[in-house]
This record gives structure tokens, C-alpha cells and sequence, in this order.
């Protein structure tokens, strides 16, 4: 088997703004909210590998929303947030969900380690290789307590 990866350099917030519109129109039960800088945020990278990333994290979120508690959550929300400092672009894609276990959650990086009942534990595994080939990283943080 052989990979191409066609990488160019772009403006990151094409893909992430369309990547956030595909899960939004299939989930209006959850406010999306987005805070992404107006200035060109330039990357080399694949332009559909970096959409998929992008639309598997804001997916992942979404599920998160679902499995919190089994119950549905009252006024539900994703933040995304893309903000450059210096060469160093940090996205960050904030729900009100469920979130990550406290103990061992680097291992949902993993292939086949997954914490819902539907899954194959691959997704978070398949971003991550995705994620490290374009020589990125890509980190399992809680939300910030401050928000909503």
C-alpha cells in the first residue's frame, strides 16, 4: 500500500469552518460557537486529511454531548476555538459533554480503547497517526471550569 499525501500551504480556517458547518447541520440541538481569529491562520498540510481531523474532533465532541450521564443536556454547546501565537497554531474544540476519564486518558489515543458503549476505539487513534504525520500533536484536556 502506498499513501500520497498532497501537501500544500493554506489558510487552516477554510477547513475548519467547513468541517464545523457538516456536524452543525446534522445537530441542532447543540449551540456551536466559534472564536476564530479574522487573520489567516497559513499551514502546510493535506487539505482533506486536515478537514477529517477537524471533523472527527467536532463529531467526537458532539458524541461527547450524548454520552454525558446518558441524559440530554440542557443548552449543549461546542466551542472552537483557533487562535495563533508566533508560528504556533492551537485549535482547541471545547464541549460540554461527558469529557475524558481523569485516569489513563492518553490511552484513547490508542487503537481499539474506547469509553462508549457504539465505537471501534479507531477515531481518536486514526487523528492522532494523522495528526503526528504532519508533525503536530494533539493533547486530551479538560474543559475549562470557567466556561458556561
Amino acid at each position: 500500500m502506498r499513501l500520497y499525501l498532497r501537501l500544500v500551504q493554506m489558510d487552516v480556517r477554510n477547513p475548519l469552518r467547513e468541517a464545523i458547518f457538516l456536524i452543525q447541520i446534522s445537530r441542532q440541538d447543540i449551540v456551536f460557537e466559534q472564536n476564530i481569529e479574522e487573520k489567516p491562520h497559513i499551514g502546510v498540510c493535506d487539505s482533506c486529511l486536515i478537514k477529517q481531523i477537524f471533523c472527527n474532533v467536532t463529531k467526537n465532541a458532539s458524541e461527547g454531548i450524548d454520552a454525558a450521564n446518558g441524559k440530554k443536556i440542557r443548552d449543549s454547546y461546542i466551542l472552537v476555538q483557533a487562535l495563533q501565537k508566533d508560528d504556533e497554531l492551537t485549535i482547541d474544540i471545547i464541549d460540554n459533554g461527558k469529557g475524558f476519564p481523569k485516569k489513563d486518558r492518553k490511552k484513547l489515543l490508542k487503537p481499539y480503547i474506547n469509553m462508549r458503549e457504539k465505537g471501534t476505539g479507531l477515531r481518536l487513534a486514526i487523528l492522532r497517526k494523522i495528526i503526528e504525520e504532519h508533525g503536530e500533536y494533539i493533547e486530551l484536556l479538560d474543559a475549562p471550569a470557567s466556561h458556561h
